[in-house]
């Protein structure tokens, strides 16, 4: 049967973090850091990637709506591409979003500040 000794314990305790061992740790705080933080950067890189390939078809889809309300064609475009442009400045993660209701709650969110923001641009 195994057997927990308190003073067993506290001594191994004691010598993993004793000074001794600081390198090891501060070994394995690196390179949880390394495997785990180097990460964040190519998440943008990812987002870009996926905004670049899907632009012309969203810009297209969006164009389609836009015209079949009686927009000009060129107009229509020129806005589509705007919008496209500020939801991807103002969140670039939107473009991972694949619940249609939460990227709809999404645009809805930031409908104002686009629209200030294409208005001005158009004019």
């Amino acid at each position: 049967m195994f057997s927990f000794k308190k003073s067993t314990f506290v001594a191994n305790f004691k010598f993993v973090f004793n000074m001794k061992n600081s390198c090891i740790f501060v070994f394995v705080a690196c390179l949880f850091l390394l495997m785990f933080g180097c990460n964040f950067g190519k998440n943008k890189e990812s987002n870009v990637y996926l905004f670049q390939k899907y632009f012309e078809k969203n810009v297209s889809a969006c164009t389609k709506i836009l015209t079949s309300n009686g927009t000009d064609s060129l107009a229509a475009k020129e806005n589509c591409e705007c919008m496209l442009n500020a939801y991807f400045r103002l969140d670039s993660t939107f473009v991972q979003i694949t619940n249609d209701s939460d990227r709809d709650d999404f645009f809805r969110r930031h409908l104002n500040e686009i629209d200030s923001i294409c208005d001005q641009r158009i004019k």
